[in-house]
């Protein structure tokens, strides 16, 4: 279900770029207003995925994905009304509800592994965007030239409600996730940092091989999340550029 999710999440960020052409000349927009149009999708991208993020710690994964995707199908409506203002806040709206989808499908599945195994779900995950894309295009392409290019955004909105009636029916937290509370992380006794031991030792506060998480502003600031942000920007870049311009 996650890998599924991947691939509607990547089929809607193209859907706009491959029916670029027909939708300019019926709307009779320049290039400068349609590059206004796919750009809106990145204004609340970011934003909606650091306040998303937060609410994970507290709220249910399985919930979050579901509003997610129903998001996702109310977003490809308003582009049936045809205006530019229609179609700015269709992006602005799947944006806001796409921002998190990959941290937090991936959320998802770290929930249903232990550390060690986590490798090839990741993978998996990963190759479900790559996947969307290669599905997406010849066939969004093909409803675009045969039936008009509102029938693609009407297909994926098609395609995000079905998968929120069955994540509904079959989708659940893992056993490895926490809805609420602190995060700690449990490890073997001996594989555990020695002032981790040594804590332990001292104030008998926590079971042995259990490690309390560091403060948020600590982690942000590590070397590993900076190096995570600027490759996910320059990542992002070509996305975009490709997702709009190249189908163009």
């Amino acid at each position: 279900m996650v890998v599924v999710f991947m691939m509607i999440n990547y089929a809607d960020k193209s859907v706009l770029g491959l029916a670029a052409v027909p939708l300019m000349d019926e709307l009779a927009i320049d290039k400068s207003t349609y590059g206004l149009v796919s750009s809106a999708f990145y204004t609340l991208f970011s934003v909606s995925g650091l306040v998303v993020g937060l609410l994970s710690s507290r709220w249910s994964t399985r919930t979050l994905l579901l509003v997610m995707a129903a998001l996702w199908a109310v977003a490809q409506l308003p582009a049936l009304a045809a205006s530019v203002p229609a179609l700015i806040a269709a992006r602005l709206l799947l944006g806001a509800a796409e921002g998190p989808a990959a941290s937090m499908s991936m959320h998802a599945l770290y929930a249903w592994f232990p550390p060690g195994r986590r490798g090839m779900p990741s993978a998996l995950q990963i190759g479900g965007a790559a996947l969307g894309t290669a599905v997406s295009a010849p066939v969004l392409t093909w409803l675009i030239v045969n039936l008009g290019w509102r029938s693609a955004f009407i297909a994926l909105a098609i395609t995000s409600a079905t998968w929120c009636l069955v994540w509904y029916a079959v989708g659940k937290d893992g056993p490895y996730g926490s809805a609420a509370g602190p995060v700690e992380v449990a490890v073997e006794a001996d594989e555990a940092p020695p002032a981790a031991r040594k804590a332990e030792v001292r104030d008998g506060a926590r079971p042995p091989g259990v490690v309390s998480s560091p403060p948020l502003s600590r982690l942000l600031l590590s070397g590993t999340v900076v190096g995570g942000v600027l490759s996910a920007f320059g990542s992002h870049w070509a996305l975009a550029m490709s997702s709009a311009w190249l189908p163009v």
